[in-house]
């Protein structure tokens, strides 16, 4: 059957989609949609191809619910973990060209416990507030092999933090010294 420019197969139920549908773009015939609707919108596990992305997961009233997976085509990011309301949320891992980041999440922004492993070597392991370093939180930079432990405010060190070095010298150094 025909519908707004795609051609869908599967279950139909007094006119609505229903059941296991597989939807094909008309114009190009390429696959856009495989799963469960209901009702007239997708729930259930199903495989959604965009221009822009390819998602597989759940869906709950046509947004993206439970657990997903997402992989962006055009900057190759990639999100694996739990979605609410189409938006990240709870745990997840997002793994970019820039860094590596596994922790929680909160309408689609880093928000509780996390740990951020950048390429250049560095990590973050603390506290995230939407999407901002914020709270305690400890920094490691390979290069030197020194920790910094302390506070964090709008991404940046603040305070007084404790450092180790990797041949076991310790201080204390002010966060505004720390090289972010």
């Amino acid at each position: 059957m025909f519908c707004d420019g795609f051609l869908i197969k599967g279950g139909w139920q007094r006119g609505d989609k229903h059941g296991k549908i597989e939807m094909f773009n008309a114009g190009t015939g390429s696959l856009t949609f495989v799963g469960q609707y209901q009702n007239n919108k997708r729930h259930g596990f199903g495989v959604l191809h965009t221009s822009k992305y390819t998602y597989k997961g759940n869906f709950v009233n046509d947004f993206k619910d439970g657990f997903g997976n997402i992989t962006v085509k055009k900057s190759g990011t990639t999100y694996s973990g739990n979605w609410k309301d189409n938006k990240k949320h709870g745990q997840g891992v997002e793994v970019s060209i820039r860094a590596h980041y596994t922790g929680e999440w909160k309408s689609n922004k880093k928000d509780g416990v996390g740990t951020m492993k950048y390429n250049d070597g560095r990590i973050y392991d603390g506290f995230w507030t939407k999407g901002r370093r914020e709270g305690s939180g400890s920094t490691y930079r390979s290069k030197s092999g020194t920790i910094f432990t302390g506070d964090w405010k709008s991404d940046k060190p603040v305070g007084r933090h404790k450092f180790k070095e990797q041949n076991g010298r310790q201080g204390m150094i002010d966060g505004a010294d720390i090289k972010n």
